[in-house]
C-alpha cells in the first residue's frame, strides 16, 4: 500500500481588489495569533540583525575592549533591533490578516509594554528568576503592541475596504 502526503504551501497576500467592508470581530482570534506569531518572528529578526549591527559599529568605532568585547554593543543592538521588529510583526501581521490598525498605535502599545516591563523590573529587582524576566520582556511589548493595533482598528472609512488573500502554491507530494 502506497502512502502518499501533500503538503499544501500557502500565504498570506495583500490585495486591494477585494473590496469589502471590514469586520473588527470577524476571525479576530486568528488574526491576533498571526500577529504575535510574526510579532515574535520580526523580534527573532531583529534580533540578530541588530546585534550584528552593533558588533559591526562597535568594531569599525574602534571601541571593543579585551575585557567585554564587543558584547555591550550587540546586547543594545539587539535590544533595539528586537523591539523594531517586534512592532513592525506586529502591525504587519495584522494588516495581512485584513485589518486597518495604526501603526503610531503599535508603536505606542509597545512602548507601554516596555514601560511596564521595566517598572515591575525595577520593583522586583534581583530577586526575579532569568527566565521569568526573559519571558516578561517579550510578553508585556507583545502584549502591548497586539493592543495598541487591535484598539486601533476602524470598521468604517477608506481604509476598511482593505481585505486579505490566501494564495495557495501547488500541493507538493511526496
Amino acid at each position: 500500500m502506497r502512502i502518499q502526503t501533500t503538503l499544501a504551501l500557502a500565504f498570506v497576500a495583500l490585495v486591494g481588489t477585494q473590496a469589502h467592508a471590514f469586520d473588527p470581530d470577524d476571525q479576530r482570534g486568528a488574526r491576533v495569533a498571526v500577529e504575535a506569531g510574526v510579532g515574535i518572528g520580526g523580534a527573532a529578526v531583529g534580533v540578530v540583525v541588530g546585534g550584528l549591527t552593533g558588533i559591526l559599529i562597535g568594531e569599525l568605532a574602534d571601541e571593543c575592549d579585551r575585557s567585554w568585547g564587543c558584547f555591550p554593543h550587540a546586547l543594545f543592538g539587539g535590544a533595539i533591533g528586537g523591539v523594531v521588529g517586534l512592532v513592525s510583526g506586529v502591525y504587519l501581521g495584522g494588516y495581512a490578516m485584513g485589518a486597518n490598525g495604526g501603526a503610531g498605535w503599535t508603536v505606542l502599545g509597545g512602548a507601554g509594554g516596555i514601560a511596564v516591563a521595566g517598572g515591575l523590573q525595577l520593583l522586583v529587582g534581583d530577586q526575579m528568576n532569568g527566565l521569568v524576566a526573559a519571558i516578561m520582556w517579550v510578553t508585556l511589548p507583545l502584549t502591548g503592541s497586539i493592543l495598541g493595533y487591535e484598539l486601533s482598528t476602524n470598521a468604517t472609512g477608506p481604509d476598511a475596504l482593505h481585505a486579505p488573500l490566501v494564495l495557495a502554491l501547488p500541493p507538493i507530494t511526496f
